[in-house]
């Protein structure tokens, strides 16, 4: 798993890792940190840094396939985007009023999305 997805899983999951695991991943992720930096932070060794990352990854992973929120996310991202083309598709056909409620609808689908 490359850092971006770590990030994703951390970003759905991080909450369900124990305490030592969801400061370790943090720095990595969040904070941009080394393993040696890491390691100094929380006075620990760089390859005990690498194995709580080692078990956070699995264990992210691990809820990923049991839970799918991640793949619902991205599909219900993917279904939003084809429907924002749709709205732009018919938006120069409509009157004052009707680009108004199609305002209103984008903004309650960007509502959707920001609930994630």
């Amino acid at each position: 798993m490359n850092l971006e997805e770590l990030t994703i899983h951390y970003d759905f999951y991080g909450k369900l890792l124990s305490n030592r695991q969801q400061e370790v991943v943090h720095m990595i992720c969040e904070e941009d940190f080394s393993l040696t930096e890491t390691g100094e932070n929380l006075g620990i060794t760089k390859q005990a840094v690498s194995e709580v990352l080692r078990r956070s990854t699995k264990k992210l992973e691990s809820f990923e396939e049991k839970l799918g929120m991640i793949r619902r996310f991205q599909s219900v991202v993917s279904q939003l985007e084809r429907i924002e083309r749709e709205l732009r598709a018919v938006e120069g056909d409509l009157n004052d009023q009707q680009k108004a409620q199609l305002q209103s609808i984008r903004q309650m689908l960007q509502n959707m999305t920001e609930q994630f």
